[in-house]
């Protein structure tokens, strides 16, 4: 099947409708997502991964999990479609036709939101977003947060895998000193500089389409101050600011692999979490250069409000 008719294509109105949020993985972006879910002209769906890959089949080919994203928000969108569906709709599309089908199918006061953190892998995947911009939404946590964040899903996988033994195991250890060993040494050196990476992407893409509306979200100020937060970001994006935006989160399952699947263990928005890494790392830990780009990114003037 062709893609839409192209005076549909390139309409800006019907293009420019997504919020994406950037972020480094681990940043508290489930989170973010799921808040602007709960406003109603938001669609919030899990991972699209989309625009990360050039073609719908290389998508499907490298990142056959984030169809049920796709799935999930035609049904949000009240537009019901199977995978089989899509699969004949979009065989051979680029991905940016088949985002373009997509907005077609969101109704036209609401907006699209992408939270894909992979796309700061990648200063093409960034590239692909901006024709669909209509404003971005930064979300910077502390690096060792993030460590932090990473190194606990990543114990919680081992203890999965190697069932009550490792329970056990993981038990007996909180009785002893903690010892860093060399493997989450090396983790901790290794998402620190992922990090820092994945962040000057952002802040370089950013730069470079400074026309775009942009809000910066700190995740620690979002889950402390979470009104003041989501107030500033409504603003950006050009819609009012809903309270039920931070009630108390229920019955939010995610999937592994599209968000942290350790979201739906909270039932509301928990504060102590903003810096919980306190209590397992200090910031001397941190390279010098992650150092500067974090107070630069938190403080300077970058275009975003």
């Amino acid at each position: 099947m062709h893609p839409p008719q192209a005076d549909i294509i390139h309409n800006r109105a019907v293009d420019r409708r997504v919020v994406f949020v950037l972020s480094s993985e681990r940043s508290g972006s489930t989170l973010l997502r799921v808040l602007l879910g709960n406003h109603s002209r938001l669609i919030a769906p899990s991972e699209l991964w989309l625009l990360h890959f050039e073609s719908f089949d290389e998508w499907r080919a490298n990142y056959p999990l984030a169809i049920d994203s796709l799935v999930e928000l035609l049904e949000m969108v009240g537009s019901p479609t199977c995978k089989g569906q899509i699969e004949k709709q979009c065989a051979g599309w680029s991905t940016a036709d088949v985002m373009r089908w997509v907005l077609q199918q969101v109704p036209q006061s609401a907006y699209l939101v992408d939270k894909t953190p992979a796309y700061a892998n990648s200063r093409q995947s960034l590239e692909r977003t901006a024709p669909f911009a209509h404003a971005y939404a930064w979300l910077i946590r502390h690096p060792l947060g993030v460590i932090d964040s990473h190194s606990r899903y990543m114990a919680r996988r081992r203890r999965m895998e190697m069932g009550m033994a490792g329970r056990i195991w993981a038990a007996l250890r909180t009785l002893l000193p903690h010892r860093r060993d060399t493997a989450e040494h090396s983790g901790v050196a290794d998402r620190e500089t992922r990090w820092r990476e994945q962040n000057e992407r952002i802040r370089s893409f950013l730069h470079d389409y400074a026309d775009l509306p942009c809000a910066r979200i700190l995740f620690e100020e979002l889950v402390q101050s979470p009104q003041e937060s989501l107030n500033r970001l409504c603003q950006v994006v050009g819609v009012e600011f809903e309270t039920e935006m931070y009630k108390p989160i229920v019955n939010r399952p995610v999937q592994d692999g599209l968000g942290d699947p350790t979201f739906g263990k909270y039932a509301a928005i928990e504060p102590r979490v903003a810096y919980a890494w306190r209590k397992r790392y200090s910031e001397n830990l941190l390279d010098s250069a992650t150092k500067r780009l974090l107070h630069e990114v938190v403080n300077d003037n970058l275009g975003c409000s």
